[in-house]
C-alpha cells in the first residue's frame, strides 16, 4: 500500500468519524421520538429503525453525494449547486432538512480551513451567504473528491454516518450496550454493496424517499416538549 493510499485511508477515517466536529451528536435522527412512542424498545426494533434510516439515506443523500462527487472531480461547480438544491428539496421534514444544513455548513467550514481548496472555499462562501443550502451529503461528496477518496468509500461513509448518529443516540437514551450497537452496524455492512449498486447509476432527478413513519416521528419530535436532542 503506497503512502498516497494510506493518506486517503486516513482522510476517510477522519471524515467518517462520529467525533468529527460537525454537530452530529446533537441529533438523534428521529430515534428520540421512536423511543417515546414505543416504536423502538430493544435491539431488534433499534436495528429495524436504523436500517430504514440508512435505506432512506441511500436513495437521497447517497445519490446526491455521488453526483456531487463526480461534479467536483470534473470541476463542474454548477452541477454541485444543482445537487445541493435538489437534495435539500427532497428533505420532506423540517428536522432532517435543518440537520443536513447545519452539519453541512460545519463540514464545509472545516474542510475549507484545513484543505485550502478553492472549490470548497467557493462552496462554503455560497453556503455562508445563503446562496445555497450546503447539505451535508453534498458537502461530503465535494470533500471526498478534493481529498481523492473513492466514491464507494464516500457512499459507505454516508451510510455509516446515518447509522452511527442513531446508534450513538441510542446509547444515551435507552438500555442498549456498545456491543449491541456494534453488531447492528456490522450486520448493515453486509448490505452496503447491494445498496451502492442500486443507486450508483442514478442522477439527482431519480432521488426518491417514501418513509412516512420517519417523517411522522420527525414531526412528533418538532412538536414535543421532552427533548434531549436538537430539532
Amino acid at each position: 500500500m503506497s503512502n498516497d493510499t494510506l493518506a486517503r485511508l486516513m482522510h476517510l477515517m477522519q471524515f467518517a468519524d462520529s467525533a468529527l466536529p460537525v454537530g452530529g451528536f446533537s441529533f438523534s435522527n428521529t430515534l428520540e421520538s421512536a423511543i417515546e412512542m414505543g416504536v423502538v424498545c430493544d435491539e431488534s426494533t433499534l436495528a429495524e429503525l436504523t436500517r430504514e434510516i440508512v435505506r432512506q439515506a441511500t436513495s437521497t443523500d447517497g445519490i446526491a453525494a455521488l453526483n456531487a462527487f463526480r461534479a467536483a472531480k470534473d470541476g463542474d461547480y454548477h452541477s454541485i449547486i444543482r445537487c445541493d438544491k435538489a437534495l435539500n428539496a427532497r428533505k420532506a421534514n423540517t428536522e432532517q432538512r435543518l440537520m443536513s444544513q447545519r452539519m453541512g455548513r460545519k463540514l464545509a467550514e472545516l474542510i475549507a480551513e484545513i484543505t485550502d481548496n478553492d472549490l470548497l472555499r467557493r462552496f462554503y462562501g455560497d453556503i455562508a451567504s445563503a446562496r445555497t443550502s450546503g447539505t451535508y451529503a453534498v458537502t461530503q461528496g465535494v470533500a471526498f473528491a478534493i481529498c481523492e477518496i473513492g466514491e464507494r468509500e464516500l457512499f459507505s461513509a454516508v451510510c455509516y454516518g446515518a447509522a452511527s448518529m442513531v446508534l450513538n443516540a441510542a446509547l444515551r437514551t435507552m438500555r442498549i450496550t456498545h456491543r449491541q450497537t456494534q453488531r447492528i452496524i456490522f450486520e448493515l455492512g453486509d448490505e452496503i454493496d447491494v445498496w451502492y449498486n442500486e443507486v450508483a447509476g442514478l442522477n439527482i432527478e431519480q432521488m426518491h424517499s417514501f418513509y412516512p413513519q420517519i417523517d411522522i416521528l420527525a414531526a412528533i419530535h418538532e412538536k414535543g416538549t421532552k427533548r434531549l436532542f436538537m430539532n
